[in-house]
């Protein structure tokens, strides 16, 4: 089958290792591309991009140095082969030199994928590493449009902007209500569930009678003092001798 080949080369003005590093990023490919990527950071992992239009293996990775990998698109003949796609970080004054080599293109497909090179890929990351701010904003607006990668998910046609994913409602069993429910209910093809009686509330405690106060001891009436001892009278002299 005929091929074709293309080349592309830009000033980027930002390091090989951020480049490198935002490239093999999924929020950060998805930023600057405008559309969902996604990326398995390691040789033989996967990758597509482009909301799933394109997609391909990991074949070489060297850091802040050149990612090299397969690439097809929807657009691919199904017998065609992968292509093979080069991107070269050539540190330089002033930023990066970025070389996309891809071959191995169907033929007659090369130009329109050297003009989505330029507009997808190119032109973005110029914006997105030039001006201050810019990927924190870039980063944002794809939030909010939803083309950010989900978890679980690895593609989708091109141009989808998708929506989160919703987690089914289990339907209940209708056929098992109507038989588990009162005959009244079955005829109305609900179930009626019986309302708990309110739990009685407990009476409040009796309040403990206060304890009686004893009674303050009687004092002890004084003793009563002793009479003084009577006084003995004198002894009475004796009457002297008469001689």
């Amino acid at each position: 089958m005929p091929t074709e080949d293309l080349q592309l080369s830009a000033l980027i003005q930002a390091s090989p290792n951020r480049i490198y590093a935002a490239w093999l990023d999924e929020r950060q490919h998805s930023a600057i591309t405008g559309a969902r990527a996604t990326v398995e950071p390691w040789v033989g992992g996967r990758h597509t991009a482009w909301d799933g239009y394109a997609e391909g293996m990991m074949v070489e990775l060297d850091t802040g140095r050149r990612i090299i990998m397969t690439w097809r698109t929807t657009e691919f003949p199904p017998d065609a082969p992968d292509s093979r796609l080069e991107v070269h970080l050539e540190p330089v004054a002033g930023g990066t030199k970025l070389h996309v080599n891809q071959t191995g293109i169907p033929e007659g497909q090369a130009d329109k994928y050297r003009k989505g090179w330029r507009q997808y890929y190119i032109e973005p990351m110029k914006k997105f590493f030039s001006k201050p701010g810019a990927m924190r904003a870039a980063i944002l607006a794809a939030s909010r449009e939803r083309r950010l990668p989900i978890p679980g998910v690895n593609s989708a046609a091109p141009g989808t902007v998708l929506a989160r994913p919703v987690v089914a409602r289990r339907e209940p069993d209708k056929a098992a209500e109507a038989e588990s429910a009162p005959r009244g209910a079955a005829a109305h093809g609900t179930r009626l569930a019986k309302k708990k009686a309110p739990a009685k509330k407990k009476a409040p405690a009796k309040k403990k009678a206060p304890a009686k106060k004893k009674a303050p001891a009687k004092k002890k009436a004084p003793a009563k003092k002793k009479a003084p001892a009577k006084k003995k009278a004198p002894a009475k002299k004796k009457a002297p001798k008469r001689r």
